[in-house]
């Protein structure tokens, strides 16, 4: 979704049971999703970014922090 100052990302996930907490998600999950922020962020310069996992079992929505984003990014590029 993209409005005027942000652009809301979400990946519906299937996992059974779904995580509690943001630490409990897998790694590539949060790669994928910092993937998607960075073409966001050159895609939509000056908007926030907000990346969203949302879990079918429950259902519920789970914000990835921008510095968890940030620092798996960076892992996945070291790791080239």
């Amino acid at each position: 979704m993209v409005t005027p100052n942000r652009v809301l990302v979400i990946d519906f996930k299937t996992d059974q049971p779904a995580p509690d907490e943001v630490s409990q998600v897998a790694e590539s999950y949060i790669t994928q999703m910092a993937a998607y922020a960075a073409v966001l962020e050159e895609a939509f310069p000056n908007r926030e970014i907000v990346a969203v996992l949302c879990w079918t079992d429950g259902p519920r929505m789970m914000r990835i922090p921008d510095s968890l984003l940030s620092e798996s990014l960076n892992t996945a590029f070291r790791a080239v």
